[in-house]
C-alpha cells in the first residue's frame, strides 16, 4: 500500500497494561510494531482518556520507552483542515484499541500485537506473497510452513 495512513492507538490497556491512574508495565510488541509504522511514514495519534499530569505521564513512558508518535489525543491536522473542524472523535483510518476484539488476548485482556501485526501485513500488503519451498524429504519443509504460518500469518497451501 503506497498510501501513508493515520493510526489511532490506544494508551492504556494496548500500549502499557491497565494500571490507572498509574501506568503499568511496556506491553510486548507495541515498542516494536509502533516504531515500525512510524518509521514506514505512517501517522501516529496516541489516544487516551488521560488528561493534565495523567496525559504527561503517559507522554513521558512513551518517550522514556522510545516509542515514536506524532500527536496525543489530538487530531491530525491535515486532517481538521479538510474536515472543517477539529472534532473530540478523533479521525483515522485504523484504531488499535485493547477494546477490539479481534485483537484481544484472551489470556491476558490486552492487545496481543502479533494478531495486529498479522492484521496488518494484511492490510498494508493486500497482494498476496506466494512462497514456494523445495527439498528433499525430510529436510524441514513443513516446519518452514509452520513457521511462516506462526510468524508471519502466511497460509501453508
Amino acid at each position: 500500500m503506497k498510501n501513508k495512513l493515520v493510526f489511532d492507538i490506544d494508551f492504556d490497556g494496548t500500549i502499557a497494561y491497565d494500571n490507572y491512574p498509574n501506568i503499568g508495565d511496556l506491553i510486548p510488541g507495541a515498542k516494536e510494531t509502533i516504531n515500525r509504522l512510524y518509521n514506514d511514514g505512517h501517522q501516529i495519534i496516541i489516544n487516551t482518556c488521560r488528561t493534565g499530569a495523567y496525559a504527561e505521564a503517559a507522554t513521558a513512558f512513551l518517550d522514556a520507552n522510545g516509542i515514536k508518535w506524532h500527536y496525543i489525543n489530538s487530531n491530525h491536522p491535515d486532517r481538521i483542515s479538510f474536515y472543517g473542524i477539529d472534532s473530540r472523535k478523533i479521525s483515522c483510518d485504523i484504531s488499535i484499541d485493547d477494546r477490539d476484539i479481534h485483537i484481544k488476548s484472551s489470556a491476558s485482556g490486552v492487545v496481543d500485537w502479533d494478531k495486529v501485526n498479522i492484521m496488518l501485513r494484511k492490510i498494508l500488503n493486500p497482494n498476496p506473497i506466494i512462497i514456494c519451498i523445495v527439498g528433499e524429504s525430510g529436510s524441514g519443509k513443513t516446519h518452514l510452513a509452520n513457521y511462516f504460518k506462526d510468524e508471519y500469518g502466511v497460509s501453508m497451501i
